[in-house]
């Protein structure tokens, strides 16, 4: 398969080369500290405001919450080192771990989480940690125990708190109320193992915090902004940086000509075409979206992934809980295609427009759908939008031009698929592109069963659901691609959750 993404990268990387020097620099002899490329930072800068992946690994440098989820979607202990629930079912209290400041010396205690979570829950915290908010579905409110316990209340039994709560970065309220959020993004406090001294549009500098409770192995941390691929992928090969994020899996050989390693991050996301059944008659037949998904070779997925790449068939990535061993992806089936496409009275196809961005890798997929489906003669319509457009669209704030959209079934942080299933793949999202009326005594089950067994047979139902009368066109698991030199050691990325305080840096 042809990759298009690379016809230039040469000339890209070349034409960077000096643009990155002057940016990067040379690392003073004996340094300790990262230096990392990046990409799209968050307008919002230091002010923990959503769950995008970019978003996630400059926060967490800063930031804590009460948990972390592990990459298997197991909860783990963070700032709280235990919890438990009461016997209504809509409290859990979390213990906190003790002697944690923030940045700004002030304590890490319940009060602390108490305003964060209290925060999140004013207009003005909707606003601002939107992102955020949208993964505590069921948060009703904080309360004080003591110094050290805190008490989460949710407005209804919720077995995955523990999960959402993750979610919920603690920012030290004392310092965002001084400096409000403009402020408090240049200079933002967190418990975090590291602290920002720079926060520029295209630079962030951060230093290690000596008192941090989870003490970093380097002494600071400089992310850079470098939004061509090929460019990051030169940054590292050069030297010039110690990590890259976010790559294509054909700079492998680059990467490892260099003497620098690649790292493969098998995320909690699965790539789709979402088909929306409330603005096409056509996609509104469940024969028409099984031949859709029958069209596609699976063998793409390797094709532009790497070998360890998998066709998605079910809204749970492998790495998330709710992911069923035995539910396949669709074999790729002309024949049965278009005989579906025959039964649902539509032998000769039709068109449709599809919206969705134009980022490296998902856009070659989205290509790849669209080619395939003129087999059963469909004409897909690909039309490349803005990450700002369709995020208006998705909200409902700015009108859709089309029938069907590129999306995804992201669990980051979470790690479970009922957090894409709640906040946007069911009768729960107000534009319903995908709403099983039927199976919303099911979503409200799993939502509220804390019984392991019986939410786990749930979780399977749904999935079948899913896959049998298929909501999307099922792409493939995201991989996202990583390099670093040589001298790093002790990096990984989990639910797009990358531990910097673990990082070693030898010079």
């Amino acid at each position: 398969m042809a990759h298009q993404f690379n016809r230039n990268a040469s000339a890209l990387a070349l034409a960077a080369a000096g643009a990155l020097a002057l940016v990067l620099g040379t690392a003073p002899a004996g340094a300790q500290s990262l230096r990392v490329a990046s990409s799209d930072f968050s307008p919002q800068r230091g002010v923990p405001s959503s769950g995008a992946r970019q978003n996630l690994y400059a926060m967490e440098t800063l930031y804590d919450g009460l948990t972390t989820v592990d990459g298997k979607g197991v909860a783990r202990p963070r700032l709280a080192e235990s919890w438990s629930i009461t016997d209504d079912k809509k409290v859990w209290r979390f213990k906190l771990r003790p002697n944690v400041t923030f940045h700004n010396g002030q304590p890490l205690n319940a009060d602390a989480i108490v305003a964060t979570a209290n925060y999140l829950l004013s207009d003005d915290g909707k606003r601002v940690m939107g992102g955020i908010y949208s993964n505590l579905r069921t948060l009703a409110g904080a309360r004080k125990v003591d110094d050290q316990t805190v008490e989460i209340i949710t407005v209804a039994p919720d077995p995955i708190l523990p999960n959402q709560i993750a979610a919920l970065y603690v920012i030290e309220h004392k310092a965002y109320a001084e400096l409000g959020t403009g402020g408090f993004g240049l200079k933002p406090v967190g418990t975090g193992s590291f602290q920002a001294v720079n926060w520029g549009d295209n630079e962030i500098e951060l230093k290690r915090y000596d008192k941090a409770w989870n003490p970093p192995k380097v002494d600071g941390i400089k992310l850079v902004n470098i939004p061509e691929v090929p460019s990051r992928a030169l940054a590292v090969t050069s030297g010039q940086v110690d990590i890259a994020l976010t790559l294509n899996k054909d700079d492998r050989a680059q990467i490892e000509r260099s003497g620098s390693k690649m790292y493969a991050e098998y995320a909690p996301s699965v790539n789709i075409i979402v088909l929306n059944t409330a603005r096409s008659e056509q996609l509104k037949d469940k024969r028409v979206r099984q031949a859709f998904n029958y069209a596609i070779d699976k063998g793409f997925a390797k094709a532009l992934f790497g070998d360890g790449a998998k066709a998605a068939g079910q809204p749970a990535a492998s790495t998330v809980r709710g992911y069923q061993d035995d539910i396949k992806p669709y074999p790729f089936d002309v024949a049965k295609a278009k005989a579906l496409m025959a039964e649902a009275g539509y032998p000769n196809g039709f068109s449709l427009v599809m919206e969705a961005q134009g980022n490296v890798g998902t856009k070659e997929a989205y290509e790849f759908a669209a080619q395939s489906l003129q087999a059963i003669g469909v004409t897909m319509e690909y039309r490349v939008v803005t990450t700002a457009d369709l995020i208006a669209r998705i909200n409902g704030a700015k009108p859709w031009e089309s029938a069907a959209f590129g999306m995804n079934f992201g669990a980051a942080p979470i790690g479970d698929v009922m957090r894409p299933v709640n906040s946007y793949h069911s009768c729960a999202h107000p534009q319903k592109w995908t709403c099983y009326e039927d199976m919303e005594p099911l979503r409200q089950m799993i939502n509220t069963e804390f019984d392991e067994k019986k939410r786990d047979a749930g979780l399977r139902q749904l999935a079948q659901r899913y896959h049998e009368d298929p909501p999307v066109i099922y792409l493939e698991e995201t991989v996202a691609y990583h390099a670093h030199s040589a001298k790093i050691g002790g990096f990984k990325s989990e639910n797009f959750l990358i531990p910097w305080a673990a990082v070693t840096l030898a010079r």
